[in-house]
């Protein structure tokens, strides 16, 4: 057997063998000694391994090829760049690629059902009847690699109420029939728009459903183990707290409320890190703002670290950012991370220096901040030096109307300059999202690389408001499944 390996494989064998079949040293005939075997015997054992290795090197690189070919015919068919590092792969493999019978079925079938009709890519850029669900299953396949990163994230920029399910929807509905609400006006459907201001009337039909203690647990557990679900495994949920005097609700319950939800997932052993940001709404005033840094202050000391930062929000077409300076100043001063919505509609530039001045620890949205969308070279250079994270949300801002197509959101503008960035949903709910499809989007979208959306998911830990020593297990988690996920 010795003898015909070594024929058959010729030099790239003698190379990782050292030689077999020369002149051993007397060192090497010890080796053998020491393991038992006779110097024909222990050459034919590293023979063996060296053709193991051979073999799963070959299996390797046809699996990679395989992928490639997968997402090749993707990018093909939803005219996106092609890709060196898959072309690469797919030579690596030295033969014509030939898919398990699974996915060339699936090709083929899916050949069949688009033949006539116009690229996904293309409906996405026109938003006429995207079902970005369909969208999703059907890059699964060309995908898969990268969504196993982006199962492993972290979700930074979450209203609660806006991420209830349609699931937890219905349920809501059913146990109050009096109030007469469908379905479909809690949400926006795929392939629909709504203005921002339509947007806002959609989380007012929501308001009415979530009124109790007893529904506010309900969501708020729903929404937590459904982001575990999607493989997040770091959840900061923001949320104004309300009062409802029909059901007796006050803030502080409504706070009470939620922490109680993030307490019992833990308890539950839900496999997620969850932190809370105390909301104000820009709708309410400086007074009630005012009012909501005192009670984040509050549970700040008293949630054993779950209360973190404070957020702004709400109709940004409301009120004026110089109005809630005092509040977010003592947030800020009192030890309260800062996450700001900002120039979330056009012509804020004067709100936005002002908010800047504080300055936030995270930027919320920022879609009108650089000068393409109407905003200034110094917003951005004001950004750039302060290095200020921006929470974007890609199918929020498409379906809200603030971006008119996913290949023109501002996600590429920050990215190109290197800026931080984290990717979140907003509103998974209402927008019909998940985290993980926000990641396949931009790397369908933008042509990210594997190694680009890891680093996403990754820097995303450094611009969470986790404590330390959370960053740091966190940081050593995602360092484990660097290599399996990216080898």
């Amino acid at each position: 057997m010795a003898f015909m390996v070594k024929h058959v494989i010729g030099g790239q064998l003698k190379d990782l063998t050292g030689g077999l079949g020369e002149e051993k040293e007397e060192g090497e005939k010890s080796e053998a000694t020491a393991k038992g075997m006779t110097q024909e015997e222990f050459e034919e054992y590293q023979q063996q391994l060296a053709e193991e290795k051979i073999e799963r090197e070959a299996n390797f690189a046809q699996r990679k090829a395989e992928r490639a070919t997968v997402r090749n015919h993707f990018r093909e068919k939803y005219r996106l760049p092609k890709s060196e590092l898959d072309e690469t792969q797919i030579q690596g493999a030295g033969k014509d690629v030939e898919l398990p019978s699974e996915l060339a079925r699936m090709i083929a079938e899916d050949n069949q059902e688009e033949e006539h009709r116009q690229s996904v890519l293309g409906q996405l850029s026109s938003l006429q009847d995207v079902d970005i669900n369909q969208l999703k299953d059907k890059a699964q396949a060309t995908f898969v690699d990268l969504k196993e990163t982006a199962e492993k994230c972290e979700e930074l920029h979450a209203h609660l109420n806006g991420s209830v399910s349609l699931e937890t929807i219905e349920k809501l509905i059913a146990q109050k029939p009096h109030l007469n609400i469908e379905t479909s006006r809690t949400a926006i459907q795929s392939g629909q728009q709504r203005t921002l201001a339509e947007c806002f009337q959609v989380f007012k039909v929501i308001h009415q459903l979530v009124d109790s203690e007893e529904d506010i647990l309900m969501v708020a557990k729903a929404v937590i183990k459904e982001f575990a679900e999607d493989g997040v495994k770091y959840l900061e949920l923001r949320s104004t707290p309300r009062e409802e005097i029909r059901t007796g609700l006050s803030r502080r319950r409504y706070i009470e409320t939620v922490l109680e939800a993030i307490h019992q997932c833990k308890q539950e052993e839900v496999d997620i890190d969850v932190r809370f940001l105390v909301a104000v709404d820009r709708r309410n005033g400086p007074e009630v703002a005012m009012e909501t840094v005192k009670l984040a202050q509050d549970f700040m000391l008293s949630s054993d670290g779950v209360v973190v930062g404070l957020d702004l929000s709400g109709d940004p077409t409301v009120g004026h950012g110089k109005d809630f300076l005092p509040a977010l100043q003592k947030a800020r001063n009192c030890g309260l991370k800062l996450a700001l919505h900002m120039s979330e509609v056009p012509s804020q530039e004067e709100e936005s220096e002002l908010l800047l001045d504080l300055p936030p620890d995270r930027i919320g949205h920022g879609t009108f901040l650089h000068p393409e969308a109407g905003g200034s070279d110094s917003l951005v250079n004001r950004v750039c030096e302060l290095n200020i994270p921006l929470e974007l949300c890609l199918t929020s801002n498409v379906k809200g109307q603030t971006v008119s197509s996913y290949d023109k959101h501002h996600f590429r503008y920050w990215y190109e300059r290197q800026h931080p960035c984290v990717l979140c949903t907003d509103d998974k709910g209402v927008f019909g999202t998940k985290l993980s499809q926000e990641y396949h989007l931009a790397a369908s979208t933008f042509n990210l690389t594997q190694e680009a959306v890891w680093s996403l998911s990754q820097q995303a830990i450094q611009y969470s408001f986790a404590p330390e020593a959370l960053k740091q297990k966190l940081e050593q988690r995602w360092a484990e499944l660097r290599f399996q996920i990216l080898h």
